[in-house]
C-alpha cells in the first residue's frame, strides 16, 4: 500500500490474471461431512421462533416451580430469568408471535413472575413491559387480556409495588386498554380515579407521565371520555397536575400541558377546569415570574388553553382528537 492509498490498479491486474475464468476449476462435489456442516450452519442462521419461544417459556416455568417449591431465588437464577425474559420480549414484538405466546401460556408465566416479590423489581419490570409489548396494537391479545381479567389483576397489584414496577404495570394497562372500547370503559369505571391518584402521589416522574398520558388518551376516546369527566377524576386529578407546570422535567410539563388542552377542549373537561381556574392561573404565574420561565413553545400552548377556557362550555361538543405518542 502506498502513502496515497491502496494500489487499486495493481489489484485489478492481479485479479484479471488469476481470476478471469480461463483456468480450470478446482471445484469438487461436496462430501457428506461438508453437506452436514453446511446444513447445521444454515439451520443456525434460520431461527424457529415459535419453537424457541416455547423453550424459553418452559425454562421460565421451571424457574417458577423452583421458586414456589423453595421459597427463594439466588442472584444467578435472577440473571438467567432476566436473560430469558429479554429474549422473549424480542420475539413477541412481532404481532403473530405475541398471539402465539399467549396460546403457549406465556401470559400465565409473566403474571406469576410479576406477582412474585422474590424475583425483585428488575424482573417484575421486564415482565410488565413484556405484557405491554404483547398487547400494544394487537386486538386479539387485548381481547384475551380483557376476557381473562388481566386488567383487574394488574390494577389490584399496582398499589402494592414500588413506583418503578408500578410505572411499568401502568404501561401494560395502557397498552391493553387503549383503542379497546370495553377495556377502556371497564378501567375508567372501576379503576381510573384510584390508579391516577396513586400515581400522582408517587413523586416518580415516569409513573406520573404515564398516568397523564393514559388520562389524555381516555379523554380523546369516544367510549371513555364522558365516563371519565363525570367521575370523581376531574376533582381529584386536575388540581394535582398544576404542580407539574413548575417541574424541571420537560416531558412531564409537556404531557401535562397537552392533557390540560384536551380538557379545555371538551365540554365536561372545560367546566371541570374552570372550576379550578384560580389555581391554574396561580401555577402559571408562579412559573412565569420565576427565573425559569416557560419557553416560547410552552407559552403558545398555555395561551391556547387560556383562550379555550374563556369560551362558553356550550361551544365544545366533543374532545379535540390528537395523535398521542408513547
Amino acid at each position: 500500500m502506498s502513502e496515497s492509498g491502496p494500489n487499486w490498479l495493481g489489484l485489478l491486474k492481479w485479479s484479471l490474471q488469476y481470476s478471469d475464468g480461463t483456468s480450470g476449476s478446482s471445484c469438487n462435489a461436496m462430501s457428506d461431512d461438508d453437506k452436514e456442516w453446511l446444513k447445521r450452519a444454515m439451520s443456525d442462521l434460520v431461527k424457529d421462533e415459535p419453537n424457541r419461544m416455547n423453550e424459553v417459556l418452559n425454562e421460565l416455568k421451571q424457574f417458577i416451580e423452583g421458586i414456589n417449591a423453595t421459597g427463594n431465588v439466588n442472584d444467578e437464577q435472577i440473571g438467567q430469568i432476566e436473560t430469558l425474559l429479554e429474549e422473549l420480549q424480542d420475539i413477541v414484538e412481532q404481532i403473530d408471535m405475541a398471539q402465539i405466546c399467549v396460546k403457549f401460556g406465556g401470559l400465565t408465566c409473566l403474571l406469576l413472575l410479576l406477582e412474585s416479590v422474590l424475583v425483585g423489581d428488575r424482573v417484575r419490570s421486564v415482565c410488565a413491559t413484556t405484557i405491554a409489548t404483547l398487547s400494544q396494537n394487537n386486538i386479539k391479545v387485548q381481547n384475551e387480556m380483557y376476557t381473562r381479567g388481566v386488567i383487574d389483576k394488574l390494577c389490584n397489584l399496582l398499589p402494592s409495588t414500588s413506583s418503578v414496577v408500578a410505572s411499568k404495570i401502568l404501561l401494560a394497562i395502557s397498552c391493553i386498554i387503549r383503542n379497546h372500547e370495553a377495556a377502556e370503559v371497564h378501567f375508567t369505571r372501576n379503576y381510573s380515579t384510584a390508579i391516577f391518584t396513586h400515581s400522582l402521589r408517587s413523586g416518580h416522574n415516569a409513573f406520573m407521565r404515564r398516568a397523564i398520558f393514559l388520562a389524555s388518551a381516555l379523554l380523546t376516546s369516544d367510549s371513555s371520555n364522558k365516563l371519565l369527566c363525570e367521575s370523581s377524576f376531574p376533582a381529584v386529578f386536575i388540581p394535582c397536575v398544576f404542580q407539574f407546570l413548575s417541574s424541571d422535567d420537560l416531558d412531564l410539563r409537556d404531557v401535562t400541558l397537552r392533557m390540560l388542552k384536551i380538557f379545555a377542549s371538551a365540554s365536561q373537561g372545560h367546566a371541570a377546569l374552570n372550576a379550578h381556574i384560580d389555581a391554574l392561573n396561580s401555577a402559571i404565574a408562579k412559573r412565569s415570574e420565576s427565573d425559569n420561565a416557560f419557553p416560547a413553545e410552552e407559552n403558545v400552548v398555555i395561551n391556547e388553553i387560556q383562550n379555550l377556557l374563556r369560551e362558553p362550555a356550550s361551544v365544545f361538543v366533543r374532545p379535540v382528537q390528537q395523535q398521542l405518542l408513547l
